[in-house]
């Protein structure tokens, strides 16, 4: 098969898209069909808050450029000449500001995309591809010096969530060879724990997303779950925490201690 289709789909409040035969040519996405008036969808890749006025919307959103053939025969000769990479998995195509941290990174990039691919796909624990578009905020917030490092341990765990698929990183400096995609998945907008649903409850609960996205991350990583009847609870040292509220978070430690 050469031409593309699109499946379009509302999770909850989250707006998701399935691509099949999907073409990313000289850093641009383009979706070959014989159909006329064929409409396409602008989709957010970006699952926390966007960052307005520094980088504009088009680097975080797909909606690729509909390039029409007379017919399937000019259709399939033009995509063979092109010499495309196929990448046959699913691909779960999604945008991450660099400067985030871990938790942003895994809560507000990793899961949204996640609860896309269960969206469409009943597999916990096969492999997929990822495309991951690396934004780059010219006038946010930077990771200061002593957690630089901490930039790539993310893209290490996005790259290891993919349990062995193909993992393909993009940022506007990158030039990647033509590539066919055989499905390519994207839609992350308020799917992250920056912008959890009405209820304050993250998106994903009824299909068991933070469960499947804990126990995914438990097989990675070859982890045995502890079985408890006591909950432990961490409460990290930050420092964003003002005197104030770390003389609140003692009060809460001593009385169970």
């Amino acid at each position: 098969m050469y031409e593309s289709s699109v499946e379009f789909k509302m999770f909850e409040e989250i707006e998701q898209v399935k691509y099949s035969n999907l073409y990313y040519i000289q850093n641009k996405f383009y979706f070959f069909t014989t159909k006329q008036n064929v409409n396409l969808k602008s989709i957010k890749t970006l699952g926390c808050p966007e960052h307005t006025g520094n980088i504009d919307k088009e680097y975080y959103t797909i909606k690729p450029i509909v390039k029409y053939f007379d017919n399937y025969e000019n259709l399939k000769n033009y995509t063979e000449k092109l010499n495309c990479i196929e990448y046959k998995k699913p691909t779960l195509y999604f945008s991450h500001y660099f400067e985030h941290n871990v938790a942003h990174g895994l809560y507000d990039a990793l899961y949204p995309i996640y609860l896309c691919y269960l969206s469409f796909f009943d597999g916990d624990y096969e492999p997929f591809n990822m495309f991951v578009n690396v934004l780059i905020d010219p006038g946010g917030w930077c990771m200061p010096k002593k957690y630089i490092p901490t930039r790539f341990w993310v893209l290490n765990m996005f790259k290891d969530f993919c349990f062995n698929g193909e993992f393909i990183i993009n940022s506007s400096q990158d030039s990647l060879n033509n590539i066919k995609f055989t499905t390519l998945l994207s839609g992350s907008c308020y799917g992250g724990i920056s912008s959890v649903n009405k209820n304050f409850i993250m998106y994903g609960k009824d299909i068991f997303g933070l469960e499947k996205f804990r126990n995914r991350f438990l097989k990675t990583y070859d982890i045995t779950p502890i079985t408890r009847n006591k909950i432990n609870i961490a409460i990290i040292n930050s420092e964003r925490y003002t005197e104030g509220e770390r003389e609140t978070l003692k009060k809460i430690i001593r009385p169970t201690k």
